[in-house]
């Protein structure tokens, strides 16, 4: 919730907009806030905003709900539970709840996470950057649709 949330439903085209949060108790905290910040207070005003608590993979094994984008906030793969995110079953879901010109965004820490979604989403292949030796080390590019995306991995911090 917050940012994520708020900057997809700034999009006019959004006819709907489910965000899953793992950390329940941020709803209530940041309700709290939104007041005095007219981003918060958007994102809660917003009738096609439907904010839900639990874990994001479970949600998506839930419902049978197309999506047109299915974002996924940073999880370093050292955390507890990784393992379930980036993983193939997790990419094919993804793929099956896609819709025919679906995109996902998420942050690819490693090679073998970025060959995993190649694998599973043949439609989202990697690009190489040349432009600058910073950003070759510290980001992924992917072409997704014909639209290139670039995802900053900062691998060193």
């Amino acid at each position: 919730v917050g940012s994520t949330t708020f900057g997809q439903r700034e999009d006019p085209r959004l006819g709907y907009l489910d965000t899953v949060e793992l950390c329940g108790g941020q709803y209530e905290l940041l309700e709290t806030y939104a007041p005095s910040a007219p981003e918060l207070a958007a994102v809660y005003a917003d009738p096609r905003v439907h904010l839900h608590t639990g874990d994001g993979r479970r949600w998506l094994l839930r419902e049978d709900r197309e999506y047109s984008v299915v974002t996924v906030d940073t999880l370093r793969p050292t955390s507890a539970g990784s393992g379930a995110l980036y993983s193939r079953e997790f990419y094919r879901l993804v793929a099956e709840r896609l819709a025919d010109d679906g995109v996902l965004a998420q942050w690819v820490p490693t090679g073998r996470v970025a060959n995993t979604v190649a694998d599973e989403l043949p439609h989202e292949q990697p690009a190489a950057l040349d432009a600058l030796t910073y950003q070759q080390q510290h980001t992924r590019t992917w072409i997704a649709r014909g639209f290139p995306v670039i995802y900053p991995s900062f691998v060193d911090c």
